[in-house]
């Protein structure tokens, strides 16, 4: 028997093995005529199994570069289109640079970090609003991760460590209640899980 094991690779799955292997039927057509007539039969049924909204101007360009694909760029027919480029669809993509610097508090995020080491360059009056900001950023942040109640010295103590000496962060201030905070992030994800819902619901 034929098992999928013993057979080589789908190179585009959504399409099956089926038509792929009728590409390579094409491909032994004995004339140009046949083989160009059996490849634009083709791409019909691909489009069909590939809906998009046929006013897209890229759609049957995309459907001519999944044929060529499927033929392993080797298909003598009149061209609908230039021939996709190999080298370039195999060539990989550049690696995304990373920070490789390391966090004090990663819970808290990058940001959170870098504006409480630049807390010391504003005047007093300034950073009085910013520690109150960044301190009740950085109880919520603290809440999602773990999930538990937290008292506000611990989130100023932080805030401390993270500021530097330069800065003095009042140990007294009175951040925003836990439980409103903790509404917020419901509500938040919530309103997140609506809308994935909605995408969801719409590609059906």
């Amino acid at each position: 028997m034929d098992y999928n094991t013993s057979r080589g690779p789908l190179k585009i799955p959504e399409y099956g093995r089926y038509l792929q292997n009728y590409v390579q039927y094409i491909k032994i057509l004995p004339t140009r005529e046949e083989r160009t007539q059996a490849a634009l039969s083709l791409m019909q049924t691909m489009a069909i199994l590939n809906p998009q909204p046929k006013d897209n101007p890229e759609y049957r360009r995309k459907i001519w570069d999944q044929l060529i694909i499927l033929a392993d760029y080797d298909l003598d027919v009149e061209p609908v289109f230039p021939f996709p480029n190999k080298e370039e669809r195999d060539k990989k993509p550049e690696s995304v640079p990373y920070t490789s610097a390391t966090f004090q508090k990663r819970h808290y995020g990058k940001f959170v970090e870098e504006m409480a080491k630049k807390i010391k360059d504003y005047n007093t009056e300034e950073q009085e609003t910013l520690i109150l900001l960044l301190a009740n950023t950085m109880k919520k942040s603290y809440l999602v991760w773990n999930k538990n109640s937290v008292d506000d010295i611990t989130i100023l103590v932080d805030l401390q460590e993270l500021a530097g000496p330069e800065v003095q962060i009042p140990l007294t201030l009175t951040l925003s209640n836990v439980k409103d905070v903790a509404n917020k992030i419901k509500q938040t994800q919530n309103q997140n899980n609506k809308l994935k819902q909605k995408k969801k619901n719409k590609k059906r």
